[in-house]
């Protein structure tokens, strides 16, 4: 069984990383490896069941492009610091996609680890 604060963190962590890699000083690209975490917790949970097609689609498309734009951007500008939204826009996401979803009447803890 899992404990209730381990299912509270599954909530908050990924907003949490994305703050704190978004606000740091130095701004490190490499440092955008722990939004990771946040990008596979969002993959578990469109595909529990009675996530809809719809919703599983629109979230999985909005995060493969999410992936995409760095991978576009890097052979054009060769930049690094041009990664600067990228925490930003996973919070973003994060934050679209949970309200999508819990508008579709599925919430976050009872359908990321059905033992919450």
């Amino acid at each position: 069984m899992v404990s209730p604060e381990l299912c509270i963190w599954l909530d908050v962590i990924h907003p949490v990383l994305c703050l704190s890699v978004g606000l740091a000083p130095y701004g490190w690209p490499f440092d955008h490896a722990v939004l990771v975490l946040g990008q596979v917790l969002l993959v578990l949970r469109v595909m529990q069941p009675g996530v809809a097609l719809v919703d599983r689609n629109a979230v999985l498309g909005a995060l493969a492009i999410l992936l995409g734009i760095p991978v576009a951007l890097s052979p054009m500008f060769g930049g690094m610091h041009l990664l600067a939204w990228y925490p930003w826009a996973s919070l973003l996401l994060w934050i679209w996609a949970d309200r999508r979803l819990k508008g579709a009447g599925i919430d976050i803890i009872t359908q990321r680890i059905t033992t919450c």
